[in-house]
């Protein structure tokens, strides 16, 4: 769940983003409550990148959240 917005619906995970990915021909950017932990699953289920602002601005060493996401995305 995101840190940044309130009164959004619950998380689809990568079960919903696997079945969005399959239905539709565009990329699928998976976004709310993404952290480098799961960017592996949300790549294997079809997400074509994630968008993150919680798992950064809410790091420890944003640098290093930075650095690990970019390393999952490359």
């Amino acid at each position: 769940m995101t840190s940044t917005k309130t009164g959004l619906p619950d998380a689809i995970g990568p079960a919903g983003v696997e079945t969005i990915a399959r239905a539709v021909g565009v990329p699928v950017i998976a976004i709310a409550g993404v952290t480098a932990k799961h960017v592996p699953e949300l790549l294997d289920a079809g997400a074509w990148g994630v968008a993150v602002v919680g798992g950064v601005y809410g790091a420890p060493d944003p640098v290093g959240a930075v650095a690990e996401l970019l390393d999952l995305l490359s």
